[in-house]
């Protein structure tokens, strides 16, 4: 992420942050009404536990976005963690769309296109390196697509 797309990360979480507990309420109502098949895998934790959790973990990610050799092995250690507890790569998707939705919830106007811009690439970061730390974990690669702006294999030039 460039220093611009860290900043935006960092100041939304700002305005954020002292509303943490509503914002992790509206994340988990959002994650239950996407699949609702994902409660399950909640019903030993307390969601008032879960939401500290949640927003601790977040704000630890976006004050460390700029250090990664911090960052890289705890959400490789948190995607293993999340893989003992049945998350899947499939589940990936959802989170980030109850993640984006939620901020775009709780920030309102504050919450840009190009805050949206930068909490996606953020997130693509953060779901990448658990995703690789999960993979340690399940012994299978997830499956990445490439973006229709990158360019796709040609083949073999003859």
């Amino acid at each position: 992420m460039t220093p611009e797309r860290r900043k935006l990360v960092v100041e939304s979480w700002k305005l954020l942050a002292p509303h943490s507990e509503e914002f992790g309420a509206k994340f988990y109502r959002r994650l239950f009404e996407i699949d609702p098949d994902l409660r399950p895998m909640f019903a030993r934790t307390l969601i008032d536990e879960q939401i500290r959790k949640l927003t601790t973990m977040l704000d630890l990610v976006v004050h460390w976005l700029d250090v990664p050799e911090r960052l890289v092995p705890v959400l490789k250690q948190l995607g293993a963690r999340h893989a003992d507890y049945g998350v899947v790569d499939d589940h990936y998707a959802k989170v980030g769309s109850a993640l984006i939705g939620s901020l775009e919830d709780q920030l309102g106007p504050a919450f840009t296109p190009e805050v949206r811009s930068a909490w996606n690439e953020a997130y693509v970061l953060i779901s990448a390196l658990m995703r690789r730390g999960a993979a340690k974990v399940s012994g299978t690669f997830p499956a990445f697509t490439l973006d229709s702006t990158q360019t796709q294999p040609q083949g073999d030039a003859a």
